[in-house]
């Protein structure tokens, strides 16, 4: 299931949200608050000048930045677009947990075949 990106405010202040104490939240356009944790797939936040993304792969998803450096080239992702609207490539693999793209906002299914659940959880093959 794909994934459209939403891009929101990152606010480090203080919040607690009823089982834990964070140093910073998210906030959408309609004032609603997310930890890092609970945001949709597909939300989108700057941290500074880093655009950061959250993406399926694991309970409470993987937060991944097509602005710092691959573990495999030593370069960043190249980025087109303006958040939310943007591509990236190459793909991203975080091996063993997701592999695919985000293409004109849109986080892409995973390209090996895993299926999540709305949380960014795997859910089990068959």
């Amino acid at each position: 299931m794909p994934w459209p990106c939403k891009l929101v405010r990152r606010i480090d202040e203080p919040f607690f949200d009823g089982k834990s104490d964070w140093s910073a939240y998210l906030v959408d356009d309609a004032g609603t608050k997310f930890t890092f944790e609970s945001a949709p797939i597909g939300t989108m936040w700057m941290s500074g000048p880093i655009l950061n993304v959250k993406l399926p792969g694991e309970k409470g998803g993987i937060t991944f930045s097509p602005d710092r450096p691959s573990t495999d080239t030593g370069k960043p992702w190249l980025r087109v677009g303006t958040p939310p609207k943007v591509s990236v490539h190459p793909s991203i693999n975080i091996v063993g947990l997701y592999h695919g793209w985000i293409t004109d906002g849109i986080v892409l299914d995973d390209c090996e075949g895993r299926t999540f659940d709305d949380t960014g959880a795997p859910v089990a093959r068959p």
